[in-house]
């Protein structure tokens, strides 16, 4: 499975939407599923009024990238590429109380677009 597969998985699986993320990337991170899932339990349904996949993938970009401008740059271009495709990153903005599915789908886009703009830089 790829990274967008695994967090789709781990949140239809009982995962919220910042663990399931998270937990794509715990190899990157260097920790385990557990502590990643720990480490989110608590981003789920948004942190900071953004969406939990795409806080989380700020997290995991901040700690596994080198700070400074080029850091900054990733995480600007991985909210410009969620906005393209859902219109916000604000949890408020995107979810529908109840559809869980919908979720899903920004769960596997936040991995993916992080996974691509990790690749590419």
């Amino acid at each position: 499975m790829d990274r967008k597969e695994t967090a789709r998985y781990k949140h239809l699986n009982g995962y919220n939407c910042a663990q399931a993320a998270l937990c794509a990337f715990a190899d990157r991170l260097g920790i385990s599923d557990d502590e990643a899932r720990q480490t989110a339990a608590l981003w789920g349904g948004g942190r900071k009024d953004l969406c939990g996949a795409v806080y989380a993938m700020e997290h995991m970009i901040r700690e596994t990238t080198e700070g400074g401008v080029r850091q900054q740059e990733i995480i600007d271009a991985l909210e410009s590429a969620f906005t393209s495709r859902f219109g916000s990153v604000l949890c408020a903005d995107i979810k529908i109380p109840g559809q869980k599915m919908i979720c899903n789908g920004f769960v596997g886009a936040a991995a993916e677009i992080a996974e691509k703009l990790l690749e590419d830089r």
